[in-house]
């Protein structure tokens, strides 16, 4: 049975990248994942290249939405329209990484790129016994078959600070956030995305 995963890579906004459009919406590249073991906590997890640059895995990143921090759900025909900044519009091999061209088309969106600057992907895949060790670390877990749903913007990293819109979470899978907590990663990234958004309605 596929598992959901949310897992995150350290960015940085490629400024080089970035094409801002005469209607407001902002264009840029980046890493939005990687190949190598990821750590849950409990046990660690293999990404393989062969699954990680599978075509049919890749083809299943373009398009995807992009939020700001992890919806409560995957992203359905639901929730969606609620949830989306922008759109991954390209995707790549980029060495062990996975290249993105991402649009935002929203002033949330863009202000929450600028202040957190990392993605994390959410995604199912099939998690399997495989133990093993990759580039000398070990392993419990091998995920085959990965299907991305959405694409997200967040505050903290997993796949390396080399990840970088040319912008995955350390966290656990699909986390649920209490929106009315004040010390959760949602109310955190209000003010820093308010803080954001004052900057870019005064350039």
């Amino acid at each position: 049975m596929p598992t959901i995963r949310t897992d995150r890579v350290s960015l940085r906004l490629d400024e080089a990248s970035v094409v801002m459009h005469d209607n407001g919406w902002l264009d840029c590249s980046g890493r939005a994942t990687r190949v190598g073991v990821f750590d849950y906590g409990t046990h660690a997890e293999f990404r393989p290249v062969s699954e990680v640059m599978d075509p049919a895995s890749l083809a299943s990143l373009r398009g995807v939405p992009v939020t700001v921090e992890h919806p409560d759900q995957p992203m359905t025909a639901a929730n969606t329209k609620a949830a989306t900044e922008g759109v991954v519009l390209d995707v790549w091999p980029d060495g062990e990484y996975v290249g993105v061209r991402v649009r935002l088309y929203t002033e949330q969106g863009i202000a929450a790129a600028r202040a957190y600057r990392e993605l994390s992907c959410g995604y199912i895949a099939d998690v399997v016994d495989e133990p093993g060790t990759y580039d000398g670390q070990a392993d419990d877990k091998t995920q085959r078959a990965i299907r991305y749903n959405h694409l997200s913007i967040v505050q903290a990293g997993r796949a390396g600070p080399d990840a970088r819109l040319m912008l995955d979470s350390k966290g656990t899978p699909m986390p649920t956030i209490k929106i009315d907590a004040r010390t959760s990663p949602r109310h955190a990234a209000s003010v820093a995305i308010a803080q954001a958004l004052a900057t870019i309605r005064t350039d």
